[in-house]
C-alpha cells in the first residue's frame, strides 16, 4: 500500500489494518501470500512433529553458531544433528553447503544459501570435541 505509520502505538495499528482489510488488491498479490486453514495446520503439526529435532540441534550447537530460527528450517527440511555431522565429516564446509543449499521443488533453497549460516555450523564442527 506504500503507506507508513506508529508501531506499538494500538491506535496506529487498527487503522492500518482496516485501510488494508479494505484495499482493494490485485488478485495474484492476495494469492501468493493467501493461506488455507488446512495448510496453516499442516504447517503447525509439522512443527510439532520437528521439534524434537530442533530441540537437539539447539542442545548441541552453541546459540552464536545457530539460531533457535535456522534451527527450526533445518527440522523443517527433515535433517538432523546425526546428518549435518555426517556431511561436515565427509566433505566439511562444503557438505553442508550442499545440504542447505540443495533446491526444493518451489526453488528455494531446502535450508539457506547463507554463507554465514553455512560458516558457523562449520567452525563448530571443525572443534575436535565436536566431531
Amino acid at each position: 500500500m506504500g503507506k507508513g505509520y506508529s508501531a506499538h502505538d494500538a491506535v496506529s495499528d487498527v487503522a492500518a489494518l482496516s485501510a488494508l482489510v479494505g484495499a482493494k488488491l490485485p488478485q495474484d498479490v492476495l494469492a501468493k501470500h493467501a493461506v488455507t486453514s488446512e495448510s496453516a495446520f499442516a504447517r503447525h503439526v509439522s512443527r510439532l512433529k520437528n521439534k524434537p529435532m530442533h530441540d537437539k540441534l539447539l542442545a548441541k550447537i552453541p546459540r552464536k553458531q545457530l539460531t533457535s530460527g535456522m534451527a527450526q528450517r533445518i527440522a523443517l527440511s527433515g535433517l538432523g544433528f546425526a546428518d549435518l555431522k555426517l556431511a561436515f565429516e565427509r566433505n566439511g564446509k562444503a557438505g553442508i553447503d550442499s545440504f542447505f543449499s540443495e533446491k526444493g521443488a518451489d526453488g528455494q533453497p531446502r535450508v539457506t544459501r547463507t554463507a554465514s549460516v553455512i560458516q558457523k555450523l562449520a567452525s563448530f564442527f571443525e572443534m575436535p570435541l565436536n566431531v
